[in-house]
């Protein structure tokens, strides 16, 4: 009975949706940390995260995080922001990019899985085939060092693996 329930419950997270879940991005999961360098060049910043580091490129709107064994682990998919980072300019996965709104991004992807609050903005999280897709969206109309970011559009999005 055990079996059939863990059974059951594999196919009901690993059905997602029917959505393809190749990422569009130049960089994918799993990819080795040099040939990241090797695309996108050097970093404008390397954050040391314990026992992974980030590499980050804020010109390309890219933050990658790289895990113990030199492999992508995340990609986090930026908008531009007061901080003088760029947007993404590229489709992230299923035509999606970081200047649709959340209402696009759940009209392509179906309902998200989880959602919280997160102060001013709320976090939809899909898991599609390989890969966790964690978007997040303003709620409001927020206004920060002269920039206002319309209501639900994109904050960030960051693809995980699973």
């Amino acid at each position: 009975m055990k079996v059939w329930i863990a059974c059951f419950l594999m196919f009901i997270c690993a059905a997602g949706n029917a959505v393809a879940t190749n990422l569009q991005l130049p960089i994918q999961i799993g990819e080795a940390e040099s040939s990241v360098r090797q695309k996108l060049g050097e970093p404008d910043q390397v954050a040391d995260l314990r026992s992974r580091h980030m590499l980050r490129y804020p010109k390309q709107g890219l933050a990658i995080t790289i895990d113990a064994q030199s492999m992508v682990e995340a990609i986090s998919v930026l908008h531009a922001n007061e901080f003088g980072v760029a947007s993404y300019s590229g489709k992230i996965i299923s035509d999606i990019d970081v200047n649709q709104t959340i209402d696009q991004v759940i009209k392509k992807l179906g309902a998200s899985y989880t959602t919280s609050d997160n102060d001013e903005s709320k976090i939809y999280i899909w898991t599609l085939g390989d890969i966790v897709l964690r978007v997040e969206a303003w709620e409001a109309d927020y206004t920060a060092g002269g920039v206002t970011y319309p209501s639900r559009s994109i904050r960030t999005v960051e693809i995980l693996k699973k």
